[in-house]
C-alpha cells in the first residue's frame, strides 16, 4: 500500500511540475460549460477551473446535465471545434450509469486532470481513478487522501 501511495504521489508531483513549464495561453475557439477563462488549463492552478483540463489536442471537461448531481465527461477537439461525449456505446442516451461518460457527482470530486494520455479524477472516498482518453476504461489506482480524510484531497 505504501508503494502505491508513493507512486501516486510521484505521478501527481510530476503532473504539477510538468505543467509549471507552460506559459503560453492555449488556443481555444469554442465555448464549454463552466468557466471561460482558460488562461490556466489545469484545475490545480486556479479555484475557478475545476471542471476543465487541457490535453495536446483539446480539452476534457465535465458537463452538467439536467439530471441533478450528474455530469458527463466530454472532450472538446481544437481542430474540429466541437465537443463529444466520451461514450462509444451504440444508442446510448447518456443518462444512466451504463454510459461510459456518466459521472455521479456524489461519487466524484469536481476536479479533472490530464497526464500522459490519461484522465485522472478523485473519488469522494479519496481514491484516484485513471480513465482512458476515450473513456472506455476506468482503473482505481489507490487512495491519495491524507490521514484517511477525503476532505484533504
Amino acid at each position: 500500500m505504501r508503494k502505491i501511495n508513493l507512486f501516486i504521489g510521484m505521478v501527481l508531483t510530476t503532473v504539477l511540475l510538468a505543467a509549471c513549464g507552460q506559459h503560453n495561453k492555449p488556443e481555444f475557439k469554442g465555448d464549454i460549460s463552466g468557466e471561460n477563462d482558460l488562461e490556466q488549463t489545469q484545475s490545480y492552478f486556479t479555484n475557478g477551473m475545476h471542471e476543465v483540463t487541457k490535453c495536446p489536442t483539446g480539452y476534457y471537461y465535465m458537463s452538467e446535465q439536467e439530471m441533478a448531481g450528474v455530469n458527463l465527461l466530454k472532450y472538446y477537439d481544437n481542430e474540429e471545434q466541437k465537443s463529444i461525449v466520451l461514450c462509444n456505446k451504440p444508442q446510448c442516451e447518456h443518462n444512466s450509469k451504463e454510459c461510459m461518460a456518466y459521472l455521479d457527482m456524489s461519487e466524484y470530486k469536481p476536479k479533472i486532470y490530464y497526464y500522459n494520455s490519461f484522465i485522472y479524477m478523485i473519488r469522494m472516498n479519496g481514491d484516484l481513478e485513471q480513465i482512458s482518453a476515450d473513456g472506455s476504461e476506468r482503473i482505481v489506482l489507490g487512495n491519495v487522501c491524507n490521514s484517511g480524510s477525503s476532505d484533504q484531497c
